[in-house]
Protein backbone atom coordinates (compact mmCIF):
# COMPACT_ATOMS: atom_id res chain seq x y z
CA UNK A 1 0.00 0.00 0.00
CA UNK A 2 1.29 3.46 -0.87
CA UNK A 3 2.27 5.57 2.11
CA UNK A 4 0.07 8.56 2.87
CA UNK A 5 2.98 10.58 4.24
CA UNK A 6 4.40 13.32 2.10
CA UNK A 7 7.64 12.77 0.21
CA UNK A 8 10.80 14.20 1.80
CA UNK A 9 11.60 16.30 -1.28
CA UNK A 10 9.86 17.22 -4.49
CA UNK A 11 11.26 14.94 -7.19
CA UNK A 12 12.21 16.88 -10.36
CA UNK A 13 11.40 13.84 -12.49
CA UNK A 14 7.81 14.02 -11.22
CA UNK A 15 7.01 16.73 -13.74
CA UNK A 16 8.08 14.57 -16.68
CA UNK A 17 5.54 11.86 -15.93
CA UNK A 18 2.04 11.77 -17.43
CA UNK A 19 -0.84 12.61 -15.11
CA UNK A 20 -4.07 11.36 -16.68
CA UNK A 21 -6.07 11.74 -13.45
CA UNK A 22 -5.65 15.51 -13.06
CA UNK A 23 -8.01 16.57 -15.87
CA UNK A 24 -10.53 13.92 -14.86
CA UNK A 25 -10.53 15.06 -11.23
CA UNK A 26 -10.65 18.72 -12.22
CA UNK A 27 -13.78 18.10 -14.30
CA UNK A 28 -15.40 15.97 -11.57
CA UNK A 29 -14.69 18.52 -8.84
CA UNK A 30 -15.83 21.28 -11.19
CA UNK A 31 -19.19 19.59 -11.63
CA UNK A 32 -19.61 19.32 -7.85
CA UNK A 33 -18.70 22.97 -7.36
CA UNK A 34 -21.25 24.02 -9.97
CA UNK A 35 -23.99 22.60 -7.74
CA UNK A 36 -23.08 25.11 -5.04
CA UNK A 37 -21.32 28.03 -6.75
CA UNK A 38 -21.53 30.12 -9.88
CA UNK A 39 -18.00 31.29 -10.53
CA UNK A 40 -17.61 34.43 -12.63
CA UNK A 41 -14.13 35.25 -13.89
CA UNK A 42 -12.86 38.69 -14.80
CA UNK A 43 -9.60 40.44 -15.57
CA UNK A 44 -6.95 38.99 -17.83
CA UNK A 45 -5.47 35.56 -18.15
CA UNK A 46 -2.32 33.66 -17.22
CA UNK A 47 0.32 32.36 -19.63
CA UNK A 48 -0.59 28.98 -21.10
CA UNK A 49 2.94 27.65 -20.61
CA UNK A 50 6.08 28.33 -18.64
CA UNK A 51 6.60 29.04 -14.94
CA UNK A 52 4.02 31.28 -13.27
CA UNK A 53 3.80 32.25 -9.62
CA UNK A 54 0.16 32.92 -8.73
CA UNK A 55 -0.46 35.01 -5.61
CA UNK A 56 -3.98 35.02 -4.16
CA UNK A 57 -5.98 36.09 -1.13
CA UNK A 58 -7.08 33.35 1.25
CA UNK A 59 -10.58 33.67 2.73
CA UNK A 60 -11.83 30.06 2.84
CA UNK A 61 -10.60 26.47 2.75
CA UNK A 62 -12.08 26.02 -0.73
CA UNK A 63 -10.09 28.88 -2.27
CA UNK A 64 -7.38 26.66 -3.79
CA UNK A 65 -9.92 24.14 -5.09
CA UNK A 66 -12.01 26.83 -6.80
CA UNK A 67 -8.90 28.40 -8.32
CA UNK A 68 -7.50 25.06 -9.49
CA UNK A 69 -10.76 24.21 -11.27
CA UNK A 70 -11.16 27.74 -12.68
CA UNK A 71 -7.61 27.93 -14.02
CA UNK A 72 -7.76 24.40 -15.42
CA UNK A 73 -10.63 25.59 -17.62
CA UNK A 74 -8.22 28.25 -18.86
CA UNK A 75 -5.59 25.75 -19.78
CA UNK A 76 -3.33 25.64 -16.70
CA UNK A 77 -2.84 23.01 -14.05
CA UNK A 78 -2.25 24.69 -10.72
CA UNK A 79 0.04 23.40 -7.97
CA UNK A 80 -0.88 25.08 -4.71
CA UNK A 81 1.05 25.06 -1.46
CA UNK A 82 -0.55 23.13 1.39
CA UNK A 83 0.44 22.18 4.93
CA UNK A 84 2.32 18.86 4.80
CA UNK A 85 0.10 17.31 7.49
CA UNK A 86 -2.76 17.15 4.99
CA UNK A 87 -0.90 14.45 3.07
CA UNK A 88 -1.72 12.01 5.89
CA UNK A 89 -5.47 12.73 5.75
CA UNK A 90 -7.39 9.96 3.95
CA UNK A 91 -8.65 10.96 0.49
CA UNK A 92 -7.32 14.51 0.89
CA UNK A 93 -3.75 13.26 0.90
CA UNK A 94 -4.39 11.14 -2.18
CA UNK A 95 -5.89 14.10 -4.02
CA UNK A 96 -2.90 16.26 -3.11
CA UNK A 97 -0.55 13.62 -4.46
CA UNK A 98 -2.52 13.17 -7.66
CA UNK A 99 -2.58 16.94 -8.13
CA UNK A 100 1.16 17.16 -7.39
CA UNK A 101 0.69 19.91 -4.87
CA UNK A 102 3.60 21.39 -2.95
CA UNK A 103 3.97 20.58 0.78
CA UNK A 104 4.78 23.26 3.33
CA UNK A 105 6.42 21.89 6.47
CA UNK A 106 5.67 23.56 9.78
CA UNK A 107 8.94 24.76 11.22
CA UNK A 108 10.70 23.99 7.94
CA UNK A 109 11.41 27.62 7.19
CA UNK A 110 11.02 29.64 4.02
CA UNK A 111 14.08 28.07 2.39
CA UNK A 112 12.56 24.58 2.44
CA UNK A 113 9.29 25.83 0.99
CA UNK A 114 11.11 27.76 -1.71
CA UNK A 115 13.23 24.76 -2.65
CA UNK A 116 10.23 22.51 -3.17
CA UNK A 117 8.12 25.13 -4.95
CA UNK A 118 10.99 26.11 -7.24
CA UNK A 119 11.33 22.51 -8.40
CA UNK A 120 7.82 22.88 -9.82
CA UNK A 121 8.46 26.38 -11.16
CA UNK A 122 11.70 25.31 -12.82
CA UNK A 123 9.71 22.59 -14.58
CA UNK A 124 7.40 25.25 -16.04
CA UNK A 125 4.48 24.78 -13.65
CA UNK A 126 1.99 27.30 -12.28
CA UNK A 127 2.37 27.49 -8.49
CA UNK A 128 -0.18 29.17 -6.21
CA UNK A 129 0.95 30.89 -3.01
CA UNK A 130 -0.94 32.87 -0.38
CA UNK A 131 1.06 35.95 0.73
CA UNK A 132 -0.97 36.16 3.96
CA UNK A 133 0.04 32.60 4.80
CA UNK A 134 -3.31 31.76 6.39
CA UNK A 135 -7.05 32.28 6.04
CA UNK A 136 -7.49 35.94 6.83
CA UNK A 137 -10.49 38.06 7.78
CA UNK A 138 -10.98 40.29 4.70
CA UNK A 139 -11.86 43.20 6.99
CA UNK A 140 -8.40 43.08 8.59
CA UNK A 141 -5.14 44.19 6.97
CA UNK A 142 -3.09 41.10 7.74
CA UNK A 143 0.56 41.76 6.81
CA UNK A 144 2.27 39.62 4.19
CA UNK A 145 4.62 36.85 5.22
CA UNK A 146 8.02 36.44 3.56
CA UNK A 147 7.32 33.21 1.66
CA UNK A 148 5.72 34.86 -1.37
CA UNK A 149 8.58 37.33 -1.60
CA UNK A 150 11.15 34.57 -1.44
CA UNK A 151 9.44 32.65 -4.23
CA UNK A 152 9.05 35.78 -6.37
CA UNK A 153 12.76 36.51 -6.16
CA UNK A 154 13.70 32.91 -7.00
CA UNK A 155 11.27 32.43 -9.89
CA UNK A 156 12.10 33.40 -13.45
CA UNK A 157 8.43 33.53 -14.41
CA UNK A 158 5.87 36.31 -13.92
CA UNK A 159 4.04 36.90 -10.64
CA UNK A 160 0.30 37.08 -11.33
CA UNK A 161 -2.11 38.34 -8.64
CA UNK A 162 -5.51 36.66 -8.29
CA UNK A 163 -8.40 37.62 -6.02
CA UNK A 164 -11.36 35.45 -5.01
CA UNK A 165 -14.51 36.82 -3.43
CA UNK A 166 -17.75 35.17 -2.30
CA UNK A 167 -16.44 32.11 -0.46
CA UNK A 168 -16.00 33.81 2.90
CA UNK A 169 -18.66 34.63 5.52
CA UNK A 170 -20.23 37.52 3.63
CA UNK A 171 -24.02 37.66 4.29
CA UNK A 172 -24.60 39.95 1.31
CA UNK A 173 -23.50 37.36 -1.23
CA UNK A 174 -24.62 34.30 0.69
CA UNK A 175 -27.34 32.30 -1.00
CA UNK A 176 -28.76 28.86 -0.18
CA UNK A 177 -27.81 27.48 -3.59
CA UNK A 178 -25.40 28.41 -6.37
CA UNK A 179 -23.79 31.28 -4.51
CA UNK A 180 -21.87 33.62 -6.80
CA UNK A 181 -18.10 33.71 -6.57
CA UNK A 182 -15.95 36.33 -8.27
CA UNK A 183 -12.43 35.55 -9.48
CA UNK A 184 -10.25 38.30 -10.96
CA UNK A 185 -6.90 37.66 -12.63
CA UNK A 186 -4.63 40.69 -12.59
CA UNK A 187 -1.73 41.83 -14.73
CA UNK A 188 1.72 40.51 -13.75
CA UNK A 189 3.19 42.37 -10.81
CA UNK A 190 6.05 44.65 -11.77
CA UNK A 191 8.98 43.54 -9.62
CA UNK A 192 12.17 44.59 -11.44
CA UNK A 193 12.99 47.13 -8.75
CA UNK A 194 12.85 44.38 -6.14
CA UNK A 195 14.87 41.66 -7.82
CA UNK A 196 18.34 41.44 -6.33
CA UNK A 197 18.35 44.84 -4.64
CA UNK A 198 18.51 43.49 -1.10
CA UNK A 199 15.04 44.48 0.05
CA UNK A 200 13.48 42.48 2.84
CA UNK A 201 11.43 39.50 1.67
CA UNK A 202 8.43 40.83 3.58
CA UNK A 203 8.63 44.08 1.57
CA UNK A 204 8.46 42.12 -1.69
CA UNK A 205 5.65 39.94 -0.35
CA UNK A 206 3.71 43.00 0.79
CA UNK A 207 4.10 44.57 -2.65
CA UNK A 208 2.57 41.42 -4.16
CA UNK A 209 -0.21 41.28 -1.56
CA UNK A 210 -1.10 44.92 -2.27
CA UNK A 211 -1.54 43.99 -5.96
CA UNK A 212 -3.85 41.12 -4.92
CA UNK A 213 -5.91 43.40 -2.69
CA UNK A 214 -6.24 45.99 -5.45
CA UNK A 215 -8.35 43.46 -7.38
CA UNK A 216 -10.86 43.03 -4.57
CA UNK A 217 -13.42 45.64 -5.75
CA UNK A 218 -13.77 43.93 -9.13
CA UNK A 219 -13.98 40.45 -7.56
CA UNK A 220 -16.57 41.68 -5.08
CA UNK A 221 -18.59 43.28 -7.90
CA UNK A 222 -18.64 39.98 -9.79
CA UNK A 223 -19.73 38.09 -6.67
CA UNK A 224 -22.52 40.53 -5.88
CA UNK A 225 -23.87 41.05 -9.40
CA UNK A 226 -26.78 39.20 -10.87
Amino acid sequence: MQSTTVDARMDPSLWQRPEPLYPLLARAVGLLLRLVYRVRVGGGDIPRSGPVLLAANHIAHLDPVVLAVTLHKRGRKTRFLAVSGLWSVPVVGWLLRVGRMVPVYRGGGVDRMTEDACVALDAGEAVLVYPEGTIADPTERVPARPGAGHLALHSAGPVVPVTVWGLGPDPVVRRPLRRRVGVVIGAPVDLPEHRGDGLELTDVAQHILDAVRALRPEAERLARSG
